[in-house]
Order: structure tokens, then C-alpha cells, then sequence
């Protein structure tokens, strides 16, 4: 069984504000949680999809993002090592864990950007 509700989430935008909220839903347009007031609330609910649509099939998101970060932070240790002395220095399974890690990266990067271009959009 979930602890939550199952992704992708949904940001749905009041296209007027009128109500001054933001709401995210499920990919079945169950409303999950809503966000208001005179705050950054269409932000706030942009940023909250790309958090958890990016977080997608991680059990622990803080302990994955954690790991992830540790061993992006040891492979680059690793790269900088081998360009200084010439040498292949890399532990066996880095360059495929570089990949992936770059690809993480590039993934939550596109899904940040896209969120806050969709928080402009609507904050027009």
C-alpha cells in the first residue's frame, strides 16, 4: 500500500485567480491539496508537481536525493582527480554512475524549468 497518492500530480491553475488558490490533483483529477491566499500560491504549486513527479518511485526522497548528491559530489572528486594526473582514476561503475546522476540532474533541471515557465504563464 502507498503512503501517498500515486504520481504524476497535476497543478490546476485558476486561469482568472479569481479565487486566489491553486489546486493539485491527481492523474485522476482527485484534488490532493489545495494552495492560497496572497502568497506565491501558483508557484508554491508548481514547484510542489515538479518535487513530486520528479520524486517519482524514490521510496525515501530525502535519503535518495541525499545519496545522489553524495555520489555525484565523489565522482566529481574522481574527474577532477583524473584531469589533474593524466590518469584514469575512476572506480569501477563511475562512468556509468556519472550517466546516470547527469541524467537525474538534466531531468529535474527540465522539470524545474517547465514548472516555473508554467508559473509565469499563469501568474499573467
Amino acid at each position: 500500500m502507498n503512503k501517498h497518492t500515486s504520481e504524476p500530480w497535476e497543478a490546476i491553475i485558476d486561469p482568472c485567480d479569481f479565487h486566489q488558490k491553486s489546486t493539485l490533483a491527481d492523474s485522476a483529477g482527485n484534488i490532493i491539496a489545495q494552495f492560497g491566499g496572497t502568497g506565491p500560491h501558483v508557484a508554491n504549486t508548481a514547484r510542489a508537481e515538479a518535487c513530486v513527479n520528479a520524486c517519482a518511485g524514490m521510496d525515501d526522497p530525502a535519503a535518495e536525493l541525499t545519496r545522489l548528491r553524495s555520489r555525484a559530489a565523489e565522482a566529481h572528486q574522481w574527474e577532477e582527480m583524473a584531469e589533474r594526473t593524466g590518469l584514469p582514476l575512476k572506480p569501477e561503475g563511475a562512468e556509468a554512475e556519472i550517466t546516470r546522476l547527469r541524467r537525474v540532474e538534466q531531468l529535474a533541471q527540465k522539470m524545474l524549468d517547465e514548472s516555473a515557465q508554467a508559473a509565469k504563464e499563469n501568474n499573467k
